[in-house]
């Protein structure tokens, strides 16, 4: 939204969005924006698991509406990271695992909304982290191509544009999956 209605669209679609998550989680939620497009929703009490995914899943309904931003429908998605408290865990631990969840959300696409946090799930966080730091080597020893796929007319196999598509094949692990790379590069301070 930011991109294509300018930054006073994208900050009321985000006040939008602050005021669905708190209708969707009423009196029991405490909603705060971290930053960019991510929110923390904090509920108490929580008796068992199944009240998380309760939640969530009344998060993503009101969620799944569109929004009516200047004047047009927006429609966005959501991945939700549940994590939940246990003796010894403090906020800031609690807060990382709701994010490494939140990852494996994303990462399994559009058939899982949200996921819960298990300790698997640090395995991928500590890979995140070394890609980041590779991606950032990668820029500095220009291991990125550029690579070009035509857009054909299908009636006529006129060649009508061409997609610029980033490459990166990683010296161990070989091709990096293009979404994890866009995921890398916008999360990159580079």
């Amino acid at each position: 939204v930011n991109d294509t209605k300018g930054h006073e669209a994208g900050d009321e679609l985000l006040k939008q969005v602050g005021g669905r998550l708190v209708g969707a989680v009423g009196s029991a939620g405490l909603v705060a924006r971290l930053g960019g497009d991510e929110f923390t929703v904090l509920l108490h009490p929580v008796s068992n698991p199944k009240e998380g995914v309760a939640a969530a899943s009344a998060i993503h309904r009101s969620l799944s509406e569109p929004f009516e931003v200047d004047g047009e429908m927006v429609v966005i998605g959501a991945s939700i990271g549940l994590a939940y408290p246990e003796i010894g865990v403090n906020e800031s631990e609690l807060l990382r695992r709701a994010d490494a969840a939140m990852y494996a959300a994303k990462a399994n696409g559009g058939s899982t909304r949200s996921a819960t946090y298990h300790p698997e799930m640090d395995e991928g966080e500590r890979r995140r982290g070394r890609l980041a730091a590779e991606f950032k080597k990668a820029l500095e020893r220009e291991e990125l191509e550029l690579a070009y796929q035509p857009l054909v007319v299908a009636d006529t196999g006129e060649i009508a544009g061409a997609e610029a598509l980033l490459r990166w094949t990683h010296r161990e692990m070989g091709a990096v999956n293009t979404a994890t790379i866009l995921e890398l590069a916008e999360t990159s301070d580079r």
